[in-house]
């Protein structure tokens, strides 16, 4: 387990229960099957759009925990990295996936050792990320000319319902975006960063990323019906936005 001054990194504890994708459908956590029913399917349907032929494309997945979407990227034909700052998140990918996807330890400072991509999708990793402005810089760095950025955000709307109904965060000071608090995971908190896609927009049109796309997917019948939780499910969890570079 990694350790920095005596403190267990929470990733690795979550990364046998709340986010273990490698179990039977009926044992996944609500908050890694959303990620899996509701965020996949937009950000899979640009790349395809993109790239339809997937020979000798080299995909970076940021953030890459488990390595849910790796697995199903690797499927589909792409030349596919994971990175994770979680020795335990990279380890329990390791042990469950090909061992042609390529999983690297690390964090956004550590990109620019490992070339450049085609493509770099992170769900749900931005949001656990205070220096959001240096990270976009970094990716786009290791980001080919015409490559594509995509990735899955919180939806403030839903923040803000969330903490209307005292579920899923807390501590924040205010509701006012961009803004800051944490993010419940059972007794485990972990700082969060909301923003909304303008706040993304004005940092990537300074790195020549050109913005392509933005979704909001809404709560499905089939995930309201195998995975009910308290979470609120009248607006879309999940902002998405995709760049291009130029």
């Amino acid at each position: 387990m990694n350790m920095k001054n005596n403190i267990p990194n929470p990733w690795d504890i979550l990364s046998q229960s709340k986010f273990n994708i490698n179990l039977p459908k009926d044992k996944i956590d609500p908050r890694a099957a959303d990620n899996i029913l509701i965020a996949w399917p937009p950000i899979l349907k640009l790349i395809n759009q993109y790239y339809p032929n997937p020979n000798g494309i080299k995909v970076m997945d940021f953030g890459c925990g488990n390595s849910g979407f790796c697995q199903k990227l690797y499927s589909l034909g792409f030349e596919v990295t994971g990175l994770d700052s979680s020795a335990e998140m990279i380890k329990g990918a390791r042990d469950n996936s090909s061992h042609n996807i390529n999983y690297i330890i690390g964090n956004q400072r550590d990109l620019p050792a490992f070339g450049k991509y085609d493509i770099i999708t992170s769900i749900m990793t931005f949001p656990f990320i205070d220096e959001i402005q240096i990270t976009l810089k970094l990716i786009s760095d290791v980001l080919n000319k015409n490559g594509l950025l995509i990735f899955a955000d919180f939806n403030n709307i839903w923040v803000k319902e969330c903490l209307q109904n005292r579920t899923t965060f807390s501590d924040f000071d205010s509701i006012t975006i961009p803004s800051s608090g944490m993010k419940l995971f059972g007794d485990i908190k972990i700082p969060v960063f909301i923003r909304e896609s303008k706040n993304y927009d004005l940092m990537t049109k300074k790195l020549k990323l050109l913005k392509i796309f933005e979704d909001r997917p809404p709560f499905t019948k089939e995930f309201i019906e195998k995975y009910p939780d308290i979470r609120p499910k009248k607006v879309s969890e999940y902002l998405i936005l995709g760049y291009k570079k130029f």
